[in-house]
């Protein structure tokens, strides 16, 4: 064979390790990533990111708008201040009923105290043979038992109203939560970004309709 010795290269033989490149094509995919998710579903209101931009956790990247979510918080703040309309309504019923049995108390302690007195007259009149007969006596008896009784009621009453409260109370706190289990329904309208990263695979439109649970690209 004839060749050029301007076009050899002539070099030592030695041991040693032979590398060997072969050209390929491939995707470069990232060691993680995080779906965007849609937790609460509606039309795609504004779009904040482009995709292949770097976002921050919390970032938002789309807003949505829900005109029936919208209206089902209207209704459930509607609801919600009826409910406390009535709550505090039956709270103060209850103080008042409270005030008056008070005001019951008082004032058969003043007329057992009066009857009292007048009984201990009749009483000394009737032992010396002032008087003829001891009526006093039956009606200070009466106003005793009489007391006995609405201390009887009052401390029942007591007891049901604490437990009206309780239940009033709690049905108040209800009627909050739901109000704000709703609104955070809306707050999830905005769809934010999980964590750090380059946004990518982003797939929606303005105006497009989007469900709840489904993804529309990766962080």
């Amino acid at each position: 064979l004839r060749v050029d010795k301007e076009k050899i290269t002539i070099e030592d033989v030695s041991q040693g390790i032979f590398h060997d490149y072969i050209r390929i094509m491939g995707n470069v995919e990232p060691l993680t990533f995080s779906q965007l998710t849609v937790q609460e579903g509606g039309n795609v209101k504004e779009i904040l990111v482009e995709e292949g931009e770097m976002v921050k956790a919390g970032e938002v990247i789309i807003r949505l708008e829900s005109k029936n979510l919208e209206t089902e918080i209207l209704n459930s703040k509607d609801r919600f201040a009826e409910e406390e309309n009535s709550v505090q309504n039956s709270l103060l019923d209850l103080e008042r009923e409270e005030l008056n049995l008070q005001q019951e108390r008082l004032t058969l302690e003043l007329d057992v105290e009066r009857k009292k007195r007048k009984y201990l007259q009749n009483k000394q009149l009737f032992e010396e043979d002032l008087i003829a007969k001891e009526e006093a006596k039956e009606d200070y008896e009466y106003a005793i038992h009489n007391r006995e009784l609405i201390t009887e009621k009052q401390t029942k009453d007591s007891i049901r109203r604490h437990s009206q409260v309780i239940m009033l109370k709690q049905k108040m706190e209800n009627a909050r939560r739901n109000l704000r289990l709703t609104q955070e329904r809306y707050a999830r309208l905005n769809v934010c970004a999980p964590i750090d990263g380059q946004l990518s695979d982003l797939n929606v439109e303005i105006g497009q309709v989007v469900s709840s649970g489904s993804q529309i690209g990766k962080i």
